[in-house]
């Protein structure tokens, strides 16, 4: 009988932070401009910087992450996550994406997402 209720105590734990995490999401996609009003100048922008942060960081936080966390679980789904990263080689393939969108960051992009 404990048991059960822990139980449904914890599914209602999960529930909520579900809940919070879905109202998060939704607030902050809500706060995103309109993709349509944006200039050709801001949409490039958005694509550099967001390449300039990524590609040579994202791998080093997941390891970060990988070597910080307790959790086996944790792990083994950042391992997988590690290994499709450099397997399919995702900062390559942002790269790439940055050429052919004329995109790539330059030492403007460079200096927005980095300061001090």
């Amino acid at each position: 009988m404990a048991s059960a209720i822990i139980a449904r105590g914890n599914l209602s734990l999960v529930a909520s932070s579900h809940e919070r995490i879905d109202a998060s999401i939704d607030e902050l996609l809500g706060s995103f401009p309109d993709p349509g009003r944006l200039s050709p100048d801001q949409r490039r922008g958005i694509i550099a910087r967001y390449t300039a942060v990524l590609e040579g960081n994202f791998i080093y936080w997941m390891t970060g992450t990988y070597l910080s966390v307790d959790s086996e679980e944790a792990r083994s789904i950042i391992q997988t996550n590690l290994q499709e990263e450099i397997r399919d080689c995702h900062p390559g393939m942002l790269r790439r994406f940055a050429i052919a969108a004329k995109s790539v960051p330059t030492d403007a992009d460079a200096m927005a997402v980095y300061r001090d």
